[in-house]
């Protein structure tokens, strides 16, 4: 993770040494799981305040910086409404928790669980907003499994895997077929095990999906590589890559 002063020269002069020509800034991760942590209004109130510092930035330094908002995802209609001014200040990305705090099972809910999800979805497909998503960002907090995930063994899976199902399962690419998602840090790695299982499971069970799985991460998802994971990158080349591997999988 690099880090500087943005006001200084020595910010610029290392991001030329390292040859970076524009640097994504997005939420350290525990802003993020103090954001889902905490009541919800104080939790829109932390999201304004980053965003807005973070404008700040892009805006005093647009050849050299472009920035993912926060939005508190647990409130659907305060989410909405900060995801209202992030587009009316030309953000195009938001970053958020692949899952949702749900106070009144105490328990993390992905998002094929979240009532009216599906609002949120089509405002970011309708203005092209690039949703990055980090997995399971509250590690202590217990998983509530959705339905249709549950045949599928999940007491063997980490919980990156049971999102990864979720998300491919549910139904969110069909029902938003231009939506796109950048899926980060490590779900690179359960990408081969994950498309083997449900590719072998799919002839005997019927999931929400319409079209097979390989197609979303063509058209819909993208991954975030950390660079000495020279592994996880063979992954990904090996399954997504070229059509020709679609057979490989089946």
């Amino acid at each position: 993770i690099y880090q500087c002063d943005w006001s200084s020269d020595v910010c610029s002069s290392d991001l030329a040494t390292m040859q970076v020509n524009k640097q994504l800034l997005t939420p350290q991760e525990r802003a993020m799981r103090f954001n889902y942590s905490v009541e919800k209004n104080l939790a829109a109130e932390i999201a304004h305040s980053y965003n807005l510092i973070t404008k700040q930035i892009v805006d005093t330094y647009p050849d050299k910086f472009f920035a993912a908002a926060l939005l508190p995802l647990h409130d659907i209609d305060l989410a909405l409404a900060e995801l209202d001014w992030v587009i009316k200040n030309n953000f195009n990305i938001v970053y958020i928790d692949y899952t949702n705090y749900d106070s009144s099972i105490r328990k993390n809910i992905a998002w094929s669980s979240v009532n009216r999800i599906d609002e949120f979805f089509k405002v970011c497909e309708d203005n092209n907003i690039i949703i990055f998503m980090h997995f399971l960002m509250q590690h202590d907090i217990p998983f509530q499994i959705p339905e249709e995930i549950k045949p599928l063994n999940p007491d063997s899976m980490d919980w990156l895997e049971m999102s990864l199902y979720d998300l491919l399962t549910s139904g969110i690419f069909d029902r938003f077929p231009k939506l796109q998602l950048v899926v980060t840090e490590g779900a690179q790695k359960a990408i081969g095990k994950v498309l083997h299982s449900l590719y072998r499971l799919n002839s005997s069970r019927t999931f929400k999906n319409k079209r097979p799985y390989l197609e979303y991460f063509k058209n819909n998802m993208f991954c975030t590589i950390d660079i000495e994971m020279k592994e996880s990158f063979n992954i990904l080349m090996k399954y997504i890559r070229s059509e020709e591997h679609t057979s490989e999988l089946q």
